[in-house]
Formats: structure tokens, sequence, C-alpha cells
């Protein structure tokens, strides 16, 4: 039972932490790779994964990535 509860812990973790169309741009979302997790208690039963990873995108992606961001900041 623990160990089930430890695998449900660790797969939600990994799952909300690897959407990245949840959390980039999506002019960045295709070229993004996850290099690294790192696992931590977050206290109060909760378990937290810190991802590192990097976006390598062309000038004309970082051009409209730039507009998409401004639009975001915009709309708010």
């Amino acid at each position: 039972m623990i160990r089930e509860k430890i695998r449900s812990a660790i797969l939600s973790a990994m799952q909300k932490g690897t959407n990245l169309n949840a959390t980039l741009p999506p002019a960045a979302q295709g070229y993004a790779t996850i290099e690294n997790a790192e696992f931590k208690d977050g206290g109060s039963g909760r378990l937290l994964v810190t991802l590192d990873g990097q976006v390598r995108i062309t000038k004309e992606q970082v051009q409209i990535l730039s507009k998409e961001i401004k639009e975001r900041i915009a709309a708010r």
C-alpha cells in the first residue's frame, strides 16, 4: 500500500511537471527538452519535482515568442 502511494505521488508530480503545453508558450513547445528531474519533499505529504531543460529556437521563433509574450501581458 505504501509502495502504491509513493508510485502514485511520483507519477502525479511527473505528469504535472512534464506537461510543457501547459507551461510554455506555443512558439517554444515543440523545441523544449527536459534534461534533469529532482524530487523534493513539499511538506504535508506533497512531492515536488524540479525540472531543468532547455529550449532551442531560431531567431525567427524568438521574434514570434516575444510577440506572444507581449500579447499575453497586454491581455492582463
